[in-house]
């Protein structure tokens, strides 16, 4: 089951919200909610009028290295503002020679 949000929070970020099979030996179904549209319009008043939670843990395993050099304090903001106050993210990076990507490399310095 498939439920979408009205799709007007900064104009291009939607809800998506679907219903599955809880873990296994729980009664209790999984709601999984993912936000479609651009990352970095989703600033903190934009993801409390999605109803979404600040959260305790992000992984990032491709996002930041896909993201154009240039774009990145704006994904860096971003990212902070919708973690809670203590929130940690385990971010994975890659560092290369030979080629602009992307995926754009991150050095160990940045």
């Amino acid at each position: 089951e498939v439920e979408q949000a009205p799709p007007s929070v900064s104009g291009s970020l939607r809800l998506r919200t679907a219903v599955a099979p809880g873990e296994a030996g729980s009664d209790a179904p999984a709601v999984l909610r993912a936000v479609e549209g651009d990352f970095l319009h989703l600033s903190p008043s934009a993801a409390d009028a999605l109803g979404l939670p600040r959260f305790d843990a992000a992984f990032d395993r491709g996002a930041l290295v896909a993201v154009l050099p240039e774009d990145r304090e704006a994904y860096v903001a971003t990212l902070a503002g919708l973690m809670a106050p203590e929130g940690r993210v385990l971010l994975v990076t890659v560092e290369h020679d030979g080629f602009a990507g992307p995926p754009y490399e991150v050095r160990e310095a940045e």
